[in-house]
């Protein structure tokens, strides 16, 4: 009876320990299966988050280049308007008066222009007051009852060069960053972009 209350004590004892090993199997299983099942779901979300914050980017960007390019047609547009103006009241002030209704029209043409520009850049920045200020500047020297002021013009005209060009690739490097950084730039940061530009068309224009 002795070696058979040994045997059934044995027995009790490595089925305990082989219950507990199978539990600690099964909790390690479970246990690694919810770590899993985390690393799944964080790894998914992640992957989402940078989906969604490179299609938010690209969208973005898309919209940027598109008035970009408005943009630089609304300029276009402007300067070609001011140059034509300019040398057809230099010459009409030597030949013959223009007519008034004439006249009226083509400083319409010209402020709706300016309003055009005015409506694609955001009034308050730096850039944008400088570029709106200039651009009324050069219409008033056009139409100027007196006279015309043809080196005030040219200067005039030289300043509005020099800001558009400051813009337009101050905001193309926008573009870029924002879509290689995966995000929109910050106000501090896309300053700094349109003074590094400024400065590079400032010295090109020296050396020219």
């Amino acid at each position: 009876m002795g070696n058979s209350n040994q045997y059934i004590e044995a027995a009790k004892i490595a089925a305990e320990a082989a219950a507990k090993n199978t539990q600690l199997t099964l909790t390690v299983s479970i246990i690694s299966a919810i770590i899993a099942l985390l690393g799944t779901g964080v790894s998914a979300y992640f992957s989402w988050k940078s989906t969604n914050r490179k299609t938010l980017i690209d969208t973005i960007s898309a919209q940027r280049i598109e008035w970009v390019n408005q943009l630089r047609d609304k300029f276009v547009e402007f300067n070609k308007l001011a140059n034509d103006q300019s040398y057809i009241m230099f010459k009409l002030r030597k030949e013959t008066p223009m007519v008034e209704s004439e006249l009226i029209e083509k400083v319409h043409n010209l402020k709706a222009a300016i309003n055009h520009i005015d409506l694609l850049l955001n009034p308050n920045e730096f850039y944008a007051k400088k570029l709106t200020n200039r651009l009324k500047d050069v219409v008033g020297i056009i139409f100027d009852e007196e006279e015309f002021r043809r080196k005030d013009f040219r200067d005039c005209v030289k300043d509005i060069g020099l800001i558009q060009q400051v813009i337009l690739k101050a905001e193309w490097k926008r573009i870029k960053e924002e879509t290689k950084r995966g995000r929109e730039l910050t106000d501090v940061e896309v300053n700094r972009i349109y003074l590094e530009k400024e400065n590079e068309i400032v010295v090109n224009s020296l050396i020219n």
